[in-house]
């Protein structure tokens, strides 16, 4: 008998056997290139310089380094691609332009340790490999380059208003927006993600959660294009200084707040808290009022903008200088989802249901309350489709409506 591992018997006749010897397999490129065997001297000359196809074939394997690192290291691999999907879906998008900055910084240094690694190699495994960590960060940055403008598009309509208007930008443009908003994204996810776990654990739609974002419609309570008058509050220095620098503020010793006398007789007090401070406007001679810098963010837009050009473009309060006087107009989006009726929710008045005839409706800061479909359909400028929708809701409102437009 044969024992051999090298050999195997083949059977010839009754009372022959042959041994013959087969030869070992060899491994495949995939497997080399796995195993990291494909990093040796191929020239006869180990001193760090390679061709330029080695350099090439190098590269094009660090393109699919994502393969590399799923076989290589699968658990990890996935956490890692769970935890992105995780983060987008809890902060229904807002976190997105943060992992985009993230995956630029690190495709950039990747590519650069390459780089300087390729330059300093001794050896042709290290130049190879130096090669391969530069096609590991051309494609990180390039992935993170071409998800730039949906990031940003997925965090705007999670809430992030700095994340607004990217259909004109330029590459150089997008790349510093994508950082520039950095900030916002964080606060806003940490909004979201604090929405979305209380809508869960309590079965009632809370202050931008999911709930307040998937399948809502938006319509317009529109000042026709009309100009209004803003400027941002200055509340710095004494209450004569304030008063000096805010023609139309008023001071209220006995509470020792700051309020704007409004035209329909109420007083509209500031809170010099407020993270945007406060906006003072003026709809005509006589009709004022200070609105709080979140509400005026997603209220009012540049009206030479809107007139010329008929962009939305809406003015954020932090990038105003104070007491300077712009030109702006209301176009309020009005959010408004279609919900069975009884389904609860949360509004800045506390725990509340939808009643008969009614939608969900969601202001400026992401918080829900509610209307009737015969309130929508008075104040809401809204398309053909949006109200055939109310239908479902008030058909005998929507028909007398219909029949009066």
């Amino acid at each position: 008998m044969i024992s051999s591992i090298d050999s195997v018997c083949v059977y010839k006749d009754a009372r022959n056997f042959t041994a013959s010897k087969t030869k070992p397999k060899k491994a495949n490129w995939f497997s080399i290139w796995i195993n990291d065997k494909d990093k040796v001297c191929t020239d006869g000359r180990d001193d760090g310089k390679i061709s330029i196809k080695e350099k090439m074939a190098s590269f094009g394997k660090g393109l699919f380094g994502i393969v590399k690192a799923i076989v290589k290291r699968p658990i990890a691999t996935l956490l890692t691609f769970g935890l992105g999907v995780g983060l987008t879906v809890i902060t229904g998008g807002a976190i997105l332009p943060v992992l985009v900055a993230a995956g630029i910084v690190s495709g950039l240094g990747i590519l650069s340790y390459g780089i300087i690694k390729a330059a300093r190699a001794k050896t042709d495994a290290g130049a190879k490999q130096a090669w391969e960590s530069i096609g590991n960060g051309t494609f990180a940055l390039a992935c993170s380059l071409l998800g730039m403008k949906s990031s940003l598009k997925a965090a705007a309509k999670a809430g992030v208003k700095a994340a607004e208007e990217t259909e004109n930008l330029s590459l150089c443009q997008t790349v510093a927006k994508t950082f520039k908003v950095v900030p916002d994204a964080v606060k806003v996810s940490a909004k979201n993600t604090k929405g979305n776990f209380l809508t869960y654990t309590t079965g009632q739609i809370h202050a931008n959660s999911n709930a307040t974002r998937k399948g809502v419609q938006v319509g317009y309570q529109s000042g026709n294009g009309n100009k209004v008058e803003a400027y941002k509050i200055d509340l710095n220095g004494s209450v004569e200084e304030v008063l000096a620098k805010n023609p139309g503020l008023s001071y209220e010793a006995e509470t020792g707040k700051y309020y704007v006398q409004t035209s329909w007789g109420a007083k509209s007090y500031i809170d010099p808290a407020a993270q945007k401070g406060y906006m003072f406007v003026k709809y005509g001679p006589g009709d004022i009022n200070a609105v709080e810098g979140v509400e005026f963010a997603d209220t009012y837009v540049d009206h030479a903008k809107l007139t010329t050009t008929g962009a939305k473009s809406y003015v954020d309060p932090t990038e105003l200088e104070a007491g300077k006087t712009i030109a702006v107009a209301k176009e309020a989006p009005a959010r408004f989802k279609i919900v069975p009726e009884g389904t609860k929710y949360v509004s800045a008045e506390g725990p509340a249901e939808v009643q008969p005839k009614s939608v969900l409706r969601i202001d400026g800061q992401g918080r829900p309350y509610q209307s009737s479909v015969e309130y929508m359909l008075k104040k809401v400028q809204m398309t053909p489709e949006q109200i055939e929708m109310l239908k479902a809701i008030d058909p005998e409102a929507v028909e007398a409506f219909l029949a009066k437009n």
